[in-house]
């Protein structure tokens, strides 16, 4: 039954939230965020960088740039 199959995933209503909180100024719907998505990022970024200080640094870049971008 589609019920079922859709609560099985994570719930994309709840990202969508969290991001129209943050376009808000929600700091505490964006922390959430930074938390789900910063480590998969910055696994993602080490895997194309040679450094991991370099993955670190683009990694807090990306949230830097969601956070002026919210508007």
């Amino acid at each position: 039954n589609a019920e079922g199959s859709s609560s099985a995933r994570p719930s994309i209503d709840e990202d969508a939230l969290l991001m129209l909180c943050t376009k808000d100024d929600d700091a505490e719907a964006f922390q959430s965020l930074l938390l789900n998505y910063q480590p998969k990022i910055y696994r993602f970024l080490r895997q194309l960088v040679a450094s991991d200080t370099l993955a670190e640094d683009l990694t807090q870049d990306v949230f830097l740039r969601v956070w002026r971008a919210r508007k």
